[in-house]
């Protein structure tokens, strides 16, 4: 099965966005202050569950939201910096500020029993796989 990231986009962000993966950002810049960062996922499967791996480090488990709702898995937050001075930046590709990202859970079956942890900068989230039942909506408490 195929988990399809939810991407919602503002047409002229991703015109220019288009244009600076061609690696001409002096040329179509635009301004990203409006442009919400999104972690990288791994996901994979194994005869009973669905696991998902998100890349997140430098933050608490109390900065992370996960909600399930219908289909639509949304993993959110917000990271802050600390003790960072904008005066004195130099140069930064570390993401400040919020964060979100939604999957298309498509047609997995999932099970009620879901679990959430976060360690040492990776949160994994594993459903449990069911032939016929599909969660409708949920919070998910991280351990």
């Amino acid at each position: 099965m195929n988990i399809v990231t939810y991407r919602p986009q503002n047409r002229l962000g991703s015109f220019f966005e288009s244009f600076n993966d061609l690696r001409f950002p002096s040329l179509f810049s635009y301004d990203n202050s409006f442009k919400v960062s999104s972690p990288k996922v791994h996901v994979y499967e194994d005869k009973n569950n669905l696991i998902l791996k998100f890349d997140m480090p430098g933050l608490n488990k109390d900065d992370i939201e996960i909600d399930l709702s219908d289909r639509f898995l949304t993993i959110s937050g917000a990271r802050s910096p600390e003790n960072i001075e904008i005066d004195t930046n130099i140069y930064q590709e570390i993401d400040y500020g919020d964060f979100q990202r939604t999957l298309d859970l498509g047609d997995y079956a999932l099970k009620d029993n879901i679990s959430a942890e976060y360690n040492n900068g990776i949160l994994e989230l594993v459903f449990s796989l069911s032939d016929d039942k599909h969660v409708n909506g949920k919070k998910i408490k991280i351990k």
